[in-house]
């Protein structure tokens, strides 16, 4: 596998002789998650549904890259994935159509340049992008039920000028080439960073522009938009205290429908945790509030709710990770948490979380109680390179999400899971 990986990173950094590449590294995880989710698709238990809609599964996902030092200032990278197969589904062949091999994904393949034109770090090519839990924008593996992985094609450029942080991103996100008019998806980017206004504190702004011409052609594109502000404080006279704030607004015009529409949403994220306590270990307490502005339906010319591109926000197991309700498009989260990190066994921790769920914009007649979980994570950390986390998660249904599958019963969905990873 190590000299396949070396091979492919020889093919792809074609023009570098091989005595220029030093410092080669493997590394990569395998990740095995197991979850039963019960009454996902009727609310009632299986003496009394119309469904038998256990679901049992089990999926890993593979990740095994290798990155070397090409040159004098330039790094490379190569990224493979598989996450296809479940557990119990039939032999793969090695080569042809469906074969394993047909299922291993380049999800990284770029190139860092640093100290490009003495100002820049550049990072070209396929790449992972942004942070877990993202709002707006995340390019990189996910913690959902199908473990998938997301990567950007594009160009990354990042400086400091004095006390600023930049960060450019241009990316393309669907390229139909030689479409006439073009219908490719296009992402660009930039944000600012500082931490010299205050002791502790963090700030940065951002501007992302998305846009889809599937519709095809200038005059039919989707201009979407989306412009935010950041905030992470650290209080240095209270160790363990910290709080984070976003907001984001949408702008920009939807031109691929009948009727142009003017993107007009907001979002507001704000967050504060304390990790200071000591109840026969260390105890730590949280408090989140997320909201999507969503949209009332009165005018046909203005998208009101929130628009991100790309998100990563997931509130709760079954929520975000069996529902797909991934981001806060139209929807206000309000979660509590308590953590702790035993003295007797220092490998042990466990937290337990309660979150609800609420439609902003209702018409008549609707409901706005989507309902509330409760997600107990126990997790174990073997070693530096292995993990276990168990997950135990119940979803009790509001109206809202009855009347939105269509049933009348509101039997809890449940969710037992279970995640191993090794990395290396």
């Amino acid at each position: 596998m190590k000299k396949f990986l070396v091979l492919g990173v020889l093919v792809f950094l074609a023009g570098s002789s091989f005595a220029k590449i030093s410092n080669v590294k493997v590394s990569g995880s395998l990740e095995v998650q197991s979850f039963s989710l019960n009454n996902a698709w009727d609310l009632a238990d299986y003496e009394n549904g119309t469904n038998d809609d256990k679901i049992d599964e089990t999926r890993s996902r593979v990740l095994v890259g290798i990155s070397a030092q090409v040159s004098e200032g330039v790094r490379g990278k190569i990224l493979l994935s598989k996450n296809n197969r479940r557990y119990g589904e039939g032999s793969e062949t090695v080569a042809g159509w469906g074969s394993a091999l047909n299922k291993v994904l380049v999800e990284n393949a770029y190139l860092v340049i640093d100290d490009f034109i003495d100002i820049f770090k550049l990072t070209l090519g396929r790449q992972f992008y942004g942070e877990k839990g993202d709002l707006v924008l995340y390019y990189g593996p996910t913690s959902d039920d199908n473990l998938i992985v997301f990567a950007l094609d594009g160009l990354k450029a990042e400086a400091s000028v004095g006390p600023v942080g930049l960060c450019l991103i241009s990316g393309k996100v669907i390229e139909n080439a030689w479409a006439v008019p073009s219908t490719d998806e296009d992402l660009v980017g930039i944000i600012l960073n500082t931490d010299d206004v205050l002791e502790g504190l963090n700030l940065s702004v951002y501007a992302y522009k998305d846009v889809d011409k599937s519709a095809g052609g200038i005059a039919n594109r989707d201009d979407l938009r989306v412009l935010g502000l950041k905030a992470g404080l650290e209080i240095p006279q209270v160790e363990g205290l910290k709080a984070k704030a976003e907001y984001a607004m949408n702008a920009g015009p939807d031109k691929s429908g009948a009727t142009t529409v003017n993107y007009t949403g907001n979002a507001l994220f704000l967050s504060a945790s304390y990790n200071g306590l000591n109840v026969a270990g260390e105890l730590g307490v949280s408090a989140e509030y997320a909201s999507g502005s969503g949209d009332d339906a009165t005018t046909n010319d203005k998208n009101e709710a929130f628009i991100p591109i790309n998100p990563d926000l997931r509130y709760g197991e079954i929520w975000a990770n069996s529902l797909g309700n991934v981001g806060i498009t139209d929807c206000s989260i309000m979660k509590a948490g308590v953590s702790w990190l035993p003295d007797f066994e220092e490998r042990l921790s466990a937290k337990l979380c309660y979150l609800t769920f609420t439609e902003n914009e209702v018409t008549a007649g609707q409901k706005d109680d989507w309902g509330s979980e409760i997600d107990l994570k126990i997790g174990w950390e073997q070693s530096d390179s292995v993990s276990l986390e168990l997950i135990l998660a119940q979803l009790t249904p509001g109206d809202a999400l009855k009347n939105a599958l269509g049933v009348t019963t509101d039997d809890p969905i449940t969710k037992l899971s279970a995640r191993l990873k090794v990395s290396f």
